[in-house]
């Protein structure tokens, strides 16, 4: 039986020890599983799901506002130091946010990611 590795990881490296894990998995003969992670900055959770879940197809469907519906009840934070303030993501640029939100749903919701075929062939859950 292959022994399990569990991690929960919280705020700053978010992803790294994660891939660390993985990346030493088969050689240690375990498996790496995510339970989760914490995060409020923006920008690490894009890259978080970037490292783990490859470049994501852009949002086509929602409306600018159902957009905004589905991330404003998170805390998040442009700069990793204040929260956003309600109307962030009705200020922001709507190619910028059609372009973001699937990384920001996705994990703030802990669904599969919709991969871009072009990049990746396979989807992961964490």
């Amino acid at each position: 039986m292959r022994k399990e590795i569990k991690l929960f990881e919280t705020f700053a490296g978010i992803g790294s020890q994660y891939q660390a894990l993985k990346n030493i998995s088969k050689k240690l003969n375990f498996k790496a599983v995510s339970l989760g992670a914490v995060e409020w900055y923006i920008d690490a959770i894009i890259s978080y799901q970037i490292i783990h879940y490859g470049k994501m197809e852009i949002e086509k469907n929602l409306t600018k506002n159902q957009m905004n519906e589905r991330l404003k009840n998170f805390i998040l934070s442009a700069d990793s130091k204040a929260p956003v303030k309600a109307n962030y993501f009705l200020k922001m640029n709507e190619e910028k946010l059609r372009k973001i939100f699937p990384y920001l749903n996705s994990f703030l919701n802990n669904v599969v990611p919709k991969i871009n075929s072009h990049t990746h062939t396979h989807t992961h859950t964490h």
